[in-house]
């Protein structure tokens, strides 16, 4: 039985290096890692590659192809948020199929702008605030990101001014206080 080539991509991501982790010992997995910077993966992963091309990169489906096509890769695995709905928009450009949703879904996950419009007929939605907000504070956070990166509680209308001329489109939704519960939903 031949071995399945998997392609991670970009290798040396938290990520990258679990997927590492989990697939080192698979008996019929070989797995390789690319990059576009110099990381971690290229201590870890065996067939490493760094690339040029960037997450953004017009070059970045050509230079995976290149990859795909050398390693005879039957699978690509993205190990960042930002690579999923780029190879979801690659489709059948991409000589191998990618772990991704469709392009449409990979759009929506990545934006909360799109994703909060998605939801909001199920009324759990934080209500949007525009400036300057009627009452402080509010919570802002980065429309395209991951985590909680670049998420903060505003108190007053000059750091709403600040957030909104950064050149980062932020999401500004109401504050909700209180800690983070999980909601356990029964059957």
């Amino acid at each position: 039985m031949r071995r399945l080539n998997i392609l991670v991509f970009p290798c040396g991501s938290e990520i990258g290096l679990e997927v590492h982790a989990a697939l080192r010992y698979a008996k019929d997995i070989q797995t390789h890692g690319a990059s576009s910077v110099s990381d971690h993966g290229e201590f870890v992963y065996a067939h490493y590659r760094q690339i040029q091309a960037q997450a953004g990169s017009e070059d970045l489906v050509g230079q995976l192809n290149d990859l795909i096509d050398e390693w005879a890769i039957d699978l690509v695995v993205p190990a960042h948020d930002s690579v999923i709905p780029v190879l979801a928009a690659a489709g059948s450009r991409l000589h191998a199929p990618a772990m991704v949703p469709d392009a449409d879904t990979a759009r929506v996950c990545r934006d909360k702008r799109l994703t909060y419009a998605r939801l909001e007929a199920l009324g759990f939605v934080p209500a949007a605030v525009e400036y300057p907000a009627p009452a402080y504070p509010v919570f802002a956070k980065p429309a395209i990101g991951q985590g909680s990166q670049g998420t903060e509680r505003v108190d007053d209308p000059q750091r709403h001014r600040q957030l909104l001329d950064s050149g980062i489109d932020y999401v500004v939704n109401e504050y909700v206080p209180g800690e983070d519960r999980p909601t356990v939903m029964l059957a």
